[in-house]
């Protein structure tokens, strides 16, 4: 897996945005935000998805579905690979 096409944008939960390039599988996904959980402080990757209304609450549709234990995965993962770039001090700079 390779990080490509990284913006640091520290705007509300939103922390980073980039794409994942799987050359394994000769696929890019692109459009992945880095949040931070206004939960726990912690942060993960989110895939793409479209903003919807239900019941009056701004509700996500993730496109793309993971298995618990691989998302978890992935996000130690990319979390990993980006965290130089996530610590760097400007923001809305492209590292890639």
């Amino acid at each position: 897996m390779e990080i490509i096409n990284f913006q640091k944008i520290d705007k509300g939960a939103v922390v980073a945005k980039l794409d994942l390039k799987f050359d394994n599988f000769g696929m890019t996904i692109r459009d992945c935000l880095i949040m931070k959980s206004s939960k726990t402080g912690g942060m993960f990757v989110s895939m793409p998805a479209r903003a919807y209304e239900k019941e009056g609450k701004k509700q996500y549709f993730s496109y793309i579905l993971w298995e618990k234990e691989r998302k978890s995965t992935l996000d130690k993962e990319v979390l990993s690979l980006c965290k130089e770039m996530i610590e760097a001090e400007s923001p809305n700079d492209t590292l890639f």
